[in-house]
C-alpha cells in the first residue's frame, strides 16, 4: 500500500508539470524533452549518491524511518510547485520528490521484501510489487486528468494534501520488517565507503558481473525511462493530455495483469525461461511504438514490464550469500539504477536529436531495441552456467 501511494502521488504531478513546462517553453518540445532529461538526469545522480548510505543506515535504523521522511520531503516541494510553478522550483520538485520516492519508497520497499522473503519467493514478491505499481500507473493518471480540469496548479496543491495524508497513515500504520534493528551493520552507513564497495561488489566474480550487466540493461528499459520517452513521442504525435493520461493508465493495468501472470510462468517456464517470454514481449513492445501503435504496445509490455524481477532477485541473492545486509545491498542495486538512469537520460536525450534531424521521432526506438536484444544475448550466456563468483572481502 505504501508504494502503491507513493507511485500514485508522484505520477499524479507528472502529466501537470509537463504541461506547465510547456507552456514555459510555448510548446517547443526539444526544449521540453531537454529539461525533462536533464531533471532525471540530476534524479539519478542525488539516488547514485544516497542510495547506498540510505540502505545501510536503513540495516541500523530500520526501514519504516526512511519511508516516512520521504512522505515528509514531498509535502513542501508540491506545495510550491503550486504556489509558484516557475522551471526552477518545478525542476527542485521533481528532483528531491523523484529521488526521495526511490530511496524511501521502491529501495525500502525491495528491502522490506528482502527480509521477509528469500530465492523464487522473493522474485514472486518483486511480481507483485510490480502490480501494486502497475495499479498506482492505473490510478494516478485517471485522477491527474480528472483534477487537471481545475488547472495543473490545482493538481499540485491536491498532491500535496495527499502527501500530507500519507505521512500521518505511515507514522501510524507502517511496521518495521529489519528484524535485525538497532544493531550495528557490518559496515557503516557513510557515503564512500559504500558506494565503493558497491564497485567491488558488482565486479567480485565472473557470474555476478554478468548478472549485473543484465540488471543494467534492464535498467536502460525500465518504466519509468521508457514512460518519458513515449510521452515526448506522443506530445510530438499531437496526443492531448487526456489521451496521455489514459496511455499511462493503460500501461498500469497491463504491468498489474502481467504480474498476476508472472508467478504462473516463473512456475513453468523457470527463471531463464520467463526472462526470454519477457525479452520477446519487449521487443515486440518497442517495435509497435516504433511503428506509432501506441496502443498496440501496451499488450506487449504486460510481461515486458516484468522483466527486472527475475535479474535483480539474482543480484540480491548473490549478495546475500556474501554476507551483505539487506538494505545496504538494495541501496546498492538502487545507486546502480540510478547511474544507468543518468546515462539512459542522456543517451535518448542524443537519440532524440539525431531522430528529429531525421524528421523521424520514432527512430528513438531503435534504442531500447537494440538494449533488449544485448540483454537476451547477456541472458544466453548467463545460462551457460561456466561463470563462479568469488568473495567480496
Amino acid at each position: 500500500m505504501h508504494q502503491v501511494c507513493s507511485v500514485s502521488v508522484g505520477l499524479l504531478t507528472a502529466q501537470s508539470r509537463s504541461e506547465l513546462l510547456s507552456r514555459r517553453f510555448d510548446g517547443d518540445t526539444g526544449a521540453l524533452a531537454s529539461q525533462m532529461n536533464r531533471a532525471a538526469a540530476c534524479v539519478a545522480l542525488c539516488d547514485f549518491l544516497v542510495s547506498p548510505s540510505a540502505g545501510a543506515l536503513s540495516d541500523r535504523i530500520g526501514r519504516r524511518p526512511l519511508m516516512i521522511a520521504a512522505c515528509a520531503v514531498a509535502v513542501p516541494f508540491k506545495a510550491m510547485a503550486a504556489i509558484r510553478p516557475t522551471a526552477s522550483i518545478l525542476f527542485m520538485e521533481r528532483v528531491f520528490c523523484d529521488a526521495m520516492r526511490t530511496v524511501g519508497g521502491t529501495t525500502m520497499a525491495y528491502a522490506c521484501l528482502s527480509d521477509l522473503h528469500t530465492g523464487d519467493a522473493y522474485t514472486q514478491a518483486l511480481t507483485r510489487l510490480s502490480g501494486a505499481t502497475g495499479t498506482a500507473i492505473v490510478i494516478a493518471p485517471l485522477v491527474a486528468a480528472w483534477l487537471d480540469r481545475r488547472g495543473p496548479r490545482f493538481t499540485f496543491a491536491v498532491a500535496a494534501l495527499l502527501s500530507s495524508v500519507q505521512f500521518v497513515l505511515s507514522w501510524a500504520l507502517l511496521k518495521e520488517t529489519h528484524i535485525k534493528r538497532g544493531r550495528p551493520c557490518e559496515q557503516p552507513a557513510s557515503l564512500v565507503r559504500p558506494v565503493w564497495h558497491c564497485i567491488r561488489l558488482f565486479t567480485s566474480g565472473a557470474r555476478l558481473r554478468v548478472r549485473t550487466c543484465l540488471f543494467t540493461l534492464h535498467c536502460f528499459l525500465e518504466g519509468k525511462v521508457l514512460q518519458e520517452q513515449v510521452a515526448i513521442m506522443q506530445l510530438a504525435a499531437g496526443w492531448g493530455p487526456l489521451l496521455r493520461s489514459r496511455w499511462s493508465a493503460g500501461l498500469g493495468a497491463v504491468m498489474l495483469a502481467g504480474s498476476k501472470v508472472a508467478g504462473f510462468l516463473l512456475r513453468c517456464c523457470g527463471e531463464h525461461g520467463f526472462l526470454a517470454l519477457c525479452h520477446a514481449a519487449s521487443f515486440g513492445a518497442f517495435a509497435t511504438i516504433w511503428q506509432s501503435a501506441f496502443w498496440s504496445g501496451l499488450g506487449f509490455l504486460s510481461l515486458g514490464q516484468q522483466r527486472r524481477s527475475a535479474s535483480i532477485s539474482w543480484v540480491i541473492t548473490a549478495a546475500r550469500q556474501n554476507g551483505v545486509g539487506h538494505g545496504e545491498v538494495i541501496g546498492w542495486t538502487a545507486s546502480l539504477r540510478a547511474v544507468v538512469d543518468f546515462f539512459a537520460a542522456l543517451a535518448y536525450g542524443v537519440a532524440h536529436r539525431v531522430a528529429g534531424q531525421r524528421g523521424r521521432p520514432n527512430d528513438v526506438m531503435y534504442l531500447p531495441l537494440v538494449v533488449t536484444l544485448l540483454a537476451e544475448f547477456v541472458r544466453l550466456y548467463l545460462l551457460k552456467g561456466r561463470c563462479v563468483d568469488k568473495q567480496v572481502r
